[in-house]
């Protein structure tokens, strides 16, 4: 039996029917900025949507990449497109039969994606030529993560891929048996420490790989439950311990030689944290900004949002945080005071991805498929 992905655009509807049911109001419990500060600016925008069916939205879950001077992004129909940062002219597009939830990656003159008819492509990153294409059998969904001239990838098929980065060749793969038919529609992108690759399965367990050749070291499960039960968030580092959660669970710290928990705190994170001087800011399905410190204590917290927090991007002497509501929040990186806070889209706009950042420029794509290039 094949497993069920809960689709985001009916996500998306259920956190707004929720929301708006509720007494939250996000004049009365999310202060405007102080001043009058407008300190992004649209460069240029792009409508990547194409024409659809009543009942069959396309929800963008890919992200751009900036990379020396070029923006690569992916648009609904299965183009990849070039633009120049500066202006948004086209440099090059090209037809890869196939949406994309995966992000693109850049190495030397290659720029490296998959899609979502499960293929992995290699192009020239100034013109577009094909150096490379390979079938991987399942949906692409994560980033590709580069280390050492290896390649990992996350399918939709619960599998983690290895590959020779310049050639495509490759090196390792690892199936998971997932027995859930209930799952969310989205992964973990695989990190890594060392000569060990850690990544989230939908079956709720946290894995450790050894880098080189793939062989298991060691599983921990994160939940209990019987559904929806996804490990999401990328695990990151803090204090030396692995941070992650299951979908609906609580921030777990776990050894990384081990995968013992070794401190639970109560927070239910949507989005992988970011690090500051502070602490660790992690952010929450309910709108909250969280500081933990580095006895991972919390000590400040605060609403920002009536949606879910998306992403964290570091811009300037600022934080963008992207929700699930389709807002982009500029905060001060010090106190938290909301800088300017920006509505991208329709009604039915969230931001899944983060936000590209490169020098002073920021490019996102939304939901809806609108490409938005700040500087």
């Amino acid at each position: 039996m094949k497993n069920f992905y809960l689709p985001l655009s009916i996500l998306i509807a259920l956190s707004l029917t929720i929301s708006s049911c509720g007494s939250f109001s996000v004049k009365d419990s999310i202060k405007a900025p102080t001043k009058s500060i407008v300190s992004m600016r649209t460069s240029w925008a792009k409508n990547l949507d194409t024409g659809y069916n009543t009942g069959n939205l396309p929800i963008a879950l890919n992200a751009p990449l900036i990379f020396e001077g070029i923006v690569y992004a992916g648009d609904a129909s299965g183009m990849m497109h070039a633009y120049n940062l500066v202006d948004g002219r086209e440099l090059w597009s090209t037809q890869e039969r196939g949406a994309f939830h995966s992000t693109p990656v850049a190495l030397n003159d290659l720029v490296i994606y998959g899609t979502v008819e499960g293929r992995v492509v290699a192009r020239n990153r100034m013109t577009g030529k094909l150096k490379y294409e390979l079938s991987v059998g399942s949906a692409v969904e994560s980033q590709g993560v580069l280390s050492d001239g290896f390649l990992f990838f996350h399918l939709r098929g619960h599998q983690i891929i290895c590959l020779d980065a310049k050639t495509g060749k490759l090196i390792w793969s690892y199936k998971r048996a997932v027995p859930f038919i209930t799952t969310l529609q989205g992964v973990s992108k695989p990190v890594i420490l060392q000569d060990k690759l850690y990544v989230g399965f939908a079956d709720s367990y946290l894995v450790a790989f050894s880098k080189v050749d793939g062989n298991l070291i060691w599983e921990k499960k994160l939940s209990l439950g019987q559904k929806f039960i996804d490990v999401d968030i990328t695990p990151t580092f803090f204090q030396g311990k692995l941070v992650t959660a299951s979908s609906g669970g609580t921030l777990q710290f776990i050894n990384p030689q081990t995968g013992m928990t070794q401190n639970m705190i109560d927070i239910l994170p949507s989005t992988t944290p970011i690090f500051l001087p502070q602490g660790m800011l992690v952010g929450t399905v309910d709108g909250e900004i969280v500081l933990v410190n580095k006895n991972l204590k919390i000590i400040y917290r605060k609403k920002i949002a009536q949606g879910s927090i998306s992403s964290f991007s570091f811009w300037k002497d600022s934080l963008l945080v992207g929700t699930t509501d389709g807002y982009l929040v500029e905060l001060d990186q010090s106190g938290f005071e909301i800088k300017s806070r920006r509505h991208l889209g329709s009604y039915a706009s969230a931001i899944f991805s983060p936000p590209a950042v490169w020098k002073n420029y920021v490019a996102l794509i939304t939901s809806r498929y609108r490409l938005y290039l700040f500087n």
